[in-house]
Protein backbone atom coordinates (compact mmCIF):
# COMPACT_ATOMS: atom_id res chain seq x y z
CA UNK A 1 0.00 0.00 0.00
CA UNK A 2 1.22 3.49 -0.81
CA UNK A 3 0.40 6.72 0.98
CA UNK A 4 -0.26 9.73 -1.20
CA UNK A 5 2.22 12.57 -1.42
CA UNK A 6 0.99 15.86 -0.03
CA UNK A 7 1.58 19.49 -0.91
CA UNK A 8 0.73 21.97 1.83
CA UNK A 9 0.51 25.74 1.54
CA UNK A 10 1.15 27.89 4.57
CA UNK A 11 -0.24 31.09 3.04
CA UNK A 12 -3.19 31.29 5.44
CA UNK A 13 -0.85 31.03 8.45
CA UNK A 14 1.49 33.70 7.03
CA UNK A 15 -1.46 35.97 6.30
CA UNK A 16 -2.88 35.40 9.78
CA UNK A 17 0.43 36.22 11.46
CA UNK A 18 0.70 39.43 9.46
CA UNK A 19 -3.03 40.25 9.60
CA UNK A 20 -3.14 40.39 5.82
CA UNK A 21 -6.10 40.04 3.48
CA UNK A 22 -6.17 38.37 0.09
CA UNK A 23 -6.07 41.78 -1.60
CA UNK A 24 -2.84 42.57 0.31
CA UNK A 25 -1.22 39.41 -1.09
CA UNK A 26 -2.49 40.28 -4.57
CA UNK A 27 -0.95 43.75 -4.37
CA UNK A 28 2.36 42.50 -2.93
CA UNK A 29 2.79 39.70 -5.46
CA UNK A 30 0.94 40.70 -8.62
CA UNK A 31 -0.91 37.36 -8.55
CA UNK A 32 -4.66 37.36 -9.23
CA UNK A 33 -7.40 36.74 -6.69
CA UNK A 34 -8.32 33.30 -8.08
CA UNK A 35 -4.81 31.88 -7.61
CA UNK A 36 -4.26 33.52 -4.22
CA UNK A 37 -7.59 32.16 -3.00
CA UNK A 38 -6.71 28.67 -4.25
CA UNK A 39 -3.46 28.74 -2.30
CA UNK A 40 -5.15 30.22 0.77
CA UNK A 41 -7.74 27.42 0.77
CA UNK A 42 -5.24 24.76 -0.39
CA UNK A 43 -7.55 23.83 -3.25
CA UNK A 44 -6.25 22.09 -6.38
CA UNK A 45 -2.67 22.51 -5.25
CA UNK A 46 -1.43 20.38 -8.14
CA UNK A 47 -2.70 23.01 -10.59
CA UNK A 48 -0.74 25.91 -9.05
CA UNK A 49 2.44 26.68 -10.96
CA UNK A 50 5.84 27.09 -9.38
CA UNK A 51 6.00 30.57 -10.92
CA UNK A 52 2.88 31.60 -9.00
CA UNK A 53 4.35 30.31 -5.74
CA UNK A 54 7.62 32.14 -6.39
CA UNK A 55 5.79 35.43 -7.08
CA UNK A 56 3.85 35.14 -3.83
CA UNK A 57 6.92 34.13 -1.83
CA UNK A 58 8.88 37.06 -3.27
CA UNK A 59 6.00 39.46 -2.66
CA UNK A 60 5.71 38.38 0.97
CA UNK A 61 9.48 38.20 1.45
CA UNK A 62 9.43 34.56 2.54
CA UNK A 63 11.28 31.53 1.20
CA UNK A 64 9.49 28.99 -0.94
CA UNK A 65 10.06 26.54 1.93
CA UNK A 66 8.10 28.81 4.25
CA UNK A 67 5.24 29.10 1.77
CA UNK A 68 4.82 25.49 0.66
CA UNK A 69 5.88 22.09 1.89
CA UNK A 70 5.95 18.74 0.15
CA UNK A 71 5.80 15.31 1.74
CA UNK A 72 6.61 12.50 -0.68
CA UNK A 73 4.55 9.34 -0.79
CA UNK A 74 5.80 6.54 1.44
CA UNK A 75 5.93 3.13 -0.09
CA UNK A 76 5.27 0.26 2.24
CA UNK A 77 6.25 -3.31 1.62
CA UNK A 78 3.52 -5.86 2.07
Amino acid sequence: MEQKSTIRCHLSAIMGDRKMKIVDVMNASGVGRFQVTRLYREEHMEAITLGTCVKIADGLDVSLDELISYTPAKKTVE
